[in-house]
């Protein structure tokens, strides 16, 4: 999928999972479970060593999933080979972000200052992350938009339901959710229904914040 048609689609979801180790070795129940509730857009995070494995195979089942926690060339590499529709970073480096120009997959690079920001930009980002959006809050966010108006972010690190609002009318174009939504106890517990439940929930108080999905 290119840059652009990607950036689109993500764009068009708005809310992304976060899945970490738990969640990888349930892959395709997790994504089944939670596309029920309505969450279509999967980020697998390529610390586990599960990820590469876990992203091919959502891919295999035609899910939109990418990467995340991507921090080197080596991880956009097997980002790409397992088919990644996109790839989040924690951080900036351009070569990430060169490395996304020069194979046409779309890298977005975490960002949390005026000036990483401004930096990603220039480099050819498009989108970033705010991360830790938790840290500054939605506040940050908006702050960030005052002297950049064009800014498309999609703060992640401690949102759920409860404060998703608050994002949204911040200016946010998408969210990224971990653990506020994707319970390790429901996991272990392979209690779908409770993922399935948290999804609708999370959409329902996307959709009361005025955003289309």
């Amino acid at each position: 999928m290119s840059w652009a048609k990607a950036e689109a689609e993500l764009l068009k979801r708005k809310i992304t999972v976060v899945m970490r180790e738990d969640a990888q070795k349930e892959a395709l129940a997790v994504a089944e479970a939670l596309t029920k509730g309505g969450i279509t857009s999967f980020e697998i995070t390529f610390e586990s060593k599960h990820a590469a494995a876990a992203l091919k195979t959502l891919k295999e089942k035609q899910y939109f999933a990418g990467a995340g926690t991507v921090r080197t060339l080596d991880d956009a590499e097997a980002a790409l080979k397992a088919g990644a529709d996109f790839i989040f970073c924690p951080h900036f480096a351009p070569e990430l972000v060169r490395f996304g120009r020069e194979q046409d997959l779309l890298v977005i690079p975490g960002i949390f200052t005026p000036s990483e920001l401004a930096a990603a930009y220039q480099a050819g980002a498009t989108v970033v992350k705010l991360f830790p959006a938790s840290t500054g809050g939605p506040g940050h966010l908006k702050a960030l938009r005052g002297p950049f108006p064009e800014l498309r972010c999609i703060p992640t690190g401690g949102i759920s339901a409860d404060n998703l609002g608050e994002y949204i009318r911040a200016g946010a174009v998408g969210v990224g959710l971990g653990g506020g939504l994707v319970s390790k106890a429901a996991i272990s517990g392979k209690r779908w229904e409770a993922l399935t439940e948290e999804a609708a929930k999370v959409v329902a108080a996307a959709k009361s914040a005025g955003w289309t999905l």
